[in-house]
């Protein structure tokens, strides 16, 4: 890829990355960031948090595996970057892999945003789940947050 000696940065790389995401081209996406690697420019959350984004989109079990192979190799995920794979559970209906996520942001310490809270209460509602998403409204209470009207 480099061109007449002008290497990409990763500004470069991860607006590719997030053009292909965006469009539904996870192969191509994923192949930007091997060659990415290979040019020896190291990913960072941006290009983490727009390939779990894009794999989202129907490949979740890859998108935790991208995820947990990142953090392998020292990558400190965000709340975008959870939230995103929360979000993803959430719609696929996989709720128990949701609030595992959740779990595990806490671990990490990494604090759950509204979208986050507001995506499990939802979903968790939607499924009769009361009693877990009234916890769920009490933990974000507890965590300073209040619930936006929409």
């Amino acid at each position: 890829m480099p061109l007449r000696g002008v290497v990409p940065s990763v500004w470069t790389y991860n607006a590719m990355i997030d053009g292909y995401c965006k469009s539904g081209r996870m192969k191509d996406a994923l192949g930007i960031k091997a060659l990415m690697e290979q040019n020896g420019c190291n990913p960072d959350d941006w290009t983490y948090n727009s390939l779990i984004y894009g794999l989202c989109g129907g490949k979740l079990d890859e998108a935790e595996e991208l995820l947990n192979g990142a953090i392998a190799r020292g990558f400190t995920p965000t709340v975008i970057t959870f939230t995103n794979l929360i979000n993803g559970y959430c719609k696929a209906e996989r709720i128990d892999d949701a609030l595992r996520v959740k779990s595990n942001m806490i671990s990490s310490n990494c604090k759950l945003d509204l979208q986050a809270y507001g995506v499990l209460i939802n979903v968790l509602i939607k499924k009769c789940r009361l009693k877990e998403a009234k916890e769920t409204l009490n933990e974000m209470f507890a965590n300073g947050l209040a619930p936006n009207v929409v």
